[in-house]
C-alpha cells in the first residue's frame, strides 16, 4: 500500500510571535507532518524561547519540530531534528532516539549520494519552481529527483514555488511530500490550505 503524501511546513520565525504560533497551530490541525523553523531570525539571533513555544504546539500532536541550523544545536532539547543546507560531517553526532536530520539538495548528484551514505533521514529538493522564498536555490531538474527516488530509499520532499497551480506539474515524479512556506504562511486559513494540498496529493 502506497504511503500517503505529506505536507512539511517551513515557518518563518521573523513573524510576530502571536501570528507565528497561530499559523503553525492551524497548519498542524490541518495535518502538517513536519514543521521547520527556517533560519530567518530577526537580527540573526535564534530565539530559544520562541522555539520552546513552537515545540509545545507541535508536541500536542505527532508533529516534529525541525530547526534549520548547524550541528551545534543537536543537543537542544526542544527540537526533534535539524535541517542542513549543505553536507556536514555527521560521524561524531550522537542523536537522541527519533532525532531527524534533513538536507537540502538540488542537481548535484554527488550530494544525494553523500546523503544516502551518511545519516541523513530525508532530502528536500529546492527549488522545483521559481519562488520568492527560495531565491537562492537553482531550479531542480526532474531527472535529478528521479535519480534520487530510483537509486535510494530516502524520503523525498519537493520545495520551492509549489502552489495549487504548480502542484499538478509534479504528477510524473515519485515523492513523499511537499515543503511549503508562503502557500501556508500567507493563507488566511492555513488549516484548510493544508487539507486541500493533502487531499489533492492523495486523492
Amino acid at each position: 500500500m502506497e504511503m500517503r503524501k505529506q505536507v512539511y511546513l517551513i515557518a518563518d520565525p521573523s513573524l510576530k510571535e502571536e501570528l507565528l504560533i497561530k499559523k503553525v497551530s492551524a497548519a498542524i490541525r490541518g495535518g502538517v507532518h513536519l514543521v521547520q523553523l527556517w533560519n530567518n531570525w530577526p537580527l540573526g539571533t535564534v530565539n530559544e524561547e520562541l522555539i520552546k513555544k513552537v515545540h509545545e504546539v507541535c508536541a500536542i500532536g505527532t508533529t516534529k519540530l525541525i530547526l534549520n541550523a548547524d550541528l551545534s544545536w543537536a543537543e537542544y532539547p526542544f527540537i526533534d531534528g535539524l535541517h542542513l543546507d549543505e553536507p556536514t560531517d555527521l560521524s561524531q553526532l550522537q542523536r537522541r532516539k527519533d532525532f531527524v536530520i534533513g538536507l537540502t539538495v538540488n542537481n548535484d548528484r554527488t550530494i544525494i549520494d553523500w546523503a544516502a551514505g551518511n545519516k541523513v533521514d530525508y532530502l528536500s529538493f529546492c527549488s522545483m519552481f521559481p519562488s520568492g522564498t527560495s531565491n537562492s536555490c537553482e531550479m531542480v531538474q526532474f531527472e535529478t529527483v528521479q535519480y534520487a527516488t530510483e537509486t535510494y530509499q530516502l524520503p523525498v520532499y519537493l520545495a520551492g514555488g509549489i502552489r495549487h497551480e504548480t502542484l499538478g506539474k509534479l504528477h510524473s515524479l515519485k515523492f513523499d511530500g511537499i515543503a511549503l512556506v508562503s502557500a501556508i504562511m500567507d493563507a488566511e486559513n492555513p488549516e484548510n490550505e493544508v487539507k486541500k494540498y493533502l487531499n489533492y496529493m492523495n486523492k
